[in-house]
């Protein structure tokens, strides 16, 4: 059950007025969604939408106010779906007030309510989403008396940011479903296939094999071979992002990195993957280490001590500077040669989105962890030389990489 809909957690309204500074000291929250493309996937204003009705509504407005319901503002069929919503006892008019776009009282009916209070409202400012309902929503501002200048909008996103980062059971339990699905499309998919073209010293580029990988869960024969959870329904799986491949000397460590058109070559091989369930993502990267030499080993037997130091530490309270305080300082008096090695940061929030940057944890951030929270922990060490006479990568360098989706 989304939050807002759920009779046991407050309405939205108290959650502006407790956490006015997030909000921008804003008195209204506004989101005006246009339309809504493919290549949007992680767009924190969709994300707030479907923490609250499990969906995305494009062209739909949302208000978020001081008192009183939250006011929608969407075309006939999905205003249907709402009005559903206002049928539950749990949530009634008095939570949800619906205006049809089709009315030409809607529109006006929210700038109104903004105006009165002021002018001031809060919002994604990032987030550029074109469409009818956006363009209709300026020409609304645009035609009142004020004119533009009557709406000023703030950034609301680290509001939204807190409210979203600690996570119910039923939204754990899609967060865990997500992370086992994607430890099987590694273990059973991503690695059987990287074996299979070693074995063969068949000719494949990193994006060939990323290709094939990202086509198993489209394709109900060979999907079967993932082993995925029983619990799991297929039709709600899908990617974070396509699988990505990495060897022969050249390494990023970050989930933005792309399986380039180079050879995959024996060595480090470095993989990750990211799949998301009703939503809620989850990631995981692992090196694989072919005939390494001993120094390899211990450096990634090192990183695996160091997560699960780490792991131990994320608790109720625990900044991000603390975690990646903590790093440094274990790697500092521990292998002071890996320092220099290590990444920026630790890794970041995760959930409906991908990447939540207000719960990176790197040196700077000092906003408290809650349990609850899902976090993406990605450790590595990259540009790490290779010992004289075991130069299978180019330039004569490695990277170590060790990512895992954890609660705090």
């Amino acid at each position: 059950m989304p939050p807002y809909l759920d009779l046991t957690i407050p309405p939205l309204s108290p959650l502006l007025q407790d956490n006015a500074s997030l909000f921008g000291e804003a008195p209204y929250f506004l989101s005006v969604i246009g339309s809504i493309s493919d290549d949007l996937n992680f767009v924190k204003s969709t994300a707030i939408q479907t923490w609250l009705f499990g969906y995305e509504f494009p062209n739909t407005l949302l208000l978020v106010g001081p008192t009183g319901p939250l006011h929608i503002v969407s075309g006939d069929k999905k205003a249907a779906i709402f009005e559903e919503l206002q049928k539950d006892p749990r949530v009634g008019r008095e939570k949800l007030t619906i205006h049809k776009r089709g009315n030409p009282d809607s529109l006006p009916t929210i700038l109104k309510l903004v105006q009165d209070a002021g002018g001031k409202v809060g919002g994604i400012l990032k987030d550029q989403l074109p469409g009818p309902m956006m363009e209709e929503w300026t020409k609304t501002i645009h035609a009142s008396s004020a004119g533009e200048d009557s709406v000023q909008r703030v950034e609301a996103s680290l509001g939204w940011a807190q409210a979203m980062a600690r996570k119910d059971d039923e939204e754990l339990g899609n967060v865990r479903l997500a992370a086992k699905s994607t430890a099987a499309m590694l273990k059973n998919e991503v690695i059987v296939r990287i074996a299979s073209a070693l074995d063969e010293e068949r000719r494949v580029s990193h994006e060939a094999l990323s290709e094939e990988c990202e086509g198993q869960l489209d394709n109900s024969v060979l999907r079967s071979r993932l082993k995925l959870p029983s619990e799991v329904d297929v039709e709600q799986l899908d990617w974070c992002y396509s699988p990505i491949i990495q060897s022969g000397g050249k390494y990023e460590l970050r989930p933005s990195a792309v399986s380039d058109d180079n050879p995959l070559t024996a060595g480090i091989i470095i993989l990750s993957s990211g799949l998301r369930y009703k939503g809620y993502c989850a990631n995981a990267a692992r090196t694989l280490l072919i005939s390494p030499d001993r120094k390899m080993e211990t450096n990634y037997t090192f990183l695996l001590d160091l997560q699960t130091r780490l792991i131990s530490r994320l608790r109720d309270g625990t900044t991000g500077a603390d975690i990646h305080g903590y790093a440094i300082h274990y790697i500092r008096n521990n292998r002071p040669d890996l320092e220099e090695h290590f990444v920026r940061n630790c890794g970041f929030g995760t959930g409906i989105e991908f990447r939540e940057s207000a719960f990176t944890l790197g040196p700077n951030n000092k906003r408290a962890l809650r349990s609850g929270q899902v976090l993406n922990l990605s450790l590595g060490f990259q540009n790490l030389p290779r010992k004289s006479g075991n130069n299978n990568g180019k330039d004569g360098v490695y990277a170590l990489w060790l990512v895992d989706t954890v609660v705090v």
